[in-house]
């Protein structure tokens, strides 16, 4: 089998979002614990053999493997703002010898592919950060092809569940929705995606929600607390600082609470995930 391209060189995205976990490796580990099944199988039973794939977003690129495998012989392309991610995901591609892959620098807003160029496109905890959705969606649709169809999926800040009840899970993800909104993004749209995706011209939209579930076991509460700090730390915890929602000490005393929660037997926690699909008119 051939090895995947080395990333290609392109250019700086012009158009970026703030993107509020970029460069933590806390969640950097994260992204690279996320697979093409966990949260895309909605995605993958409209996949067969021979498509050609755009993954918007693809981060590390363990999601993106899994859909290449999934649409082989047919070529799939990863995208990303990040060099960083690009780079780490073309270098897993060759640890795991997976041929028909290739990993590029490209925002969603703008990407570099003809018109009508591909079989299926996806993008995970993208949509999530920015500021105009509809635009992103619009170009994702430019470059299907007729018939195409387009996978999203992002959390929901709206709805979680979480036992023994916690108020500093609830200050912090009050927190977290409203530094992300600070920055353009928006925290409870995914609920939104049907009607999203046919204002973008997609002929039909289907929508489906699942519940994410940190840890089980005795490792519930230690990964919960580690999934929500790694999402809040760096920007948006210094956002929520320099705006004066908290104070360092304040943010300091919820992670200690957070803490002592998570040490507790018993503890769960779950938040909704939405996805859409549409497709385009054929």
């Amino acid at each position: 089998m051939s090895q995947p391209a080395a990333p290609e060189a392109g250019h700086e995205p012009q158009t970026r979002e703030t993107y509020a976990h970029v460069g933590l490796p806390s969640f950097d580990r994260d992204l690279a614990g996320r697979t093409a099944t966990q949260r895309g199988s909605f995605f993958l039973q409209h996949l067969r053999p021979g498509m050609r794939l755009l993954d918007c977003g693809c981060g590390p690129g363990t999601v993106t493997l899994g859909l290449a495998e999934a649409v082989a012989p047919g070529e799939t392309i990863g995208i990303d703002i990040e060099r960083r991610q690009i780079e780490a995901a073309t270098a897993l591609g060759v640890e795991r010898r997976i041929g028909n892959v290739r990993f590029e620098l490209a925002s969603i807003y703008e990407l570099p592919f003809p018109d009508s160029s591909f079989d299926a496109a996806y993008a995970q905890s993208v949509l999530f950060h920015l500021r105009k959705p509809l635009q992103a969606l619009k170009e994702v649709l430019r470059v299907l092809k007729p018939g195409g169809v387009a996978g999203i999926v992002d959390g929901d800040l709206g709805c979680q569940f979480v036992a023994p009840a916690e108020p500093a899970i609830d200050k912090l993800l009050t927190l977290l929705a409203r530094g992300l909104q600070h920055h353009g993004g928006d925290p409870y749209y995914a609920r939104n995606l049907r009607p999203l995706l046919h204002e973008a011209g997609f002929e039909r939209a289907e929508g489906s929600a699942t519940m994410l579930y940190f840890g089980s076991g005795d490792s519930a509460g230690r990964s919960t607390a580690e999934a929500l700090r790694a999402r809040f730390q760096g920007t948006i915890e210094s956002t929520v600082i320099e705006q004066g929602w908290a104070t360092r000490e304040e943010i300091q005393a919820i992670y200690a609470a957070l803490q002592a929660w998570a040490d507790q037997p018993d503890t769960f926690f779950g938040w909704v995930v939405c996805s859409g699909l549409g497709w385009v008119p054929g």
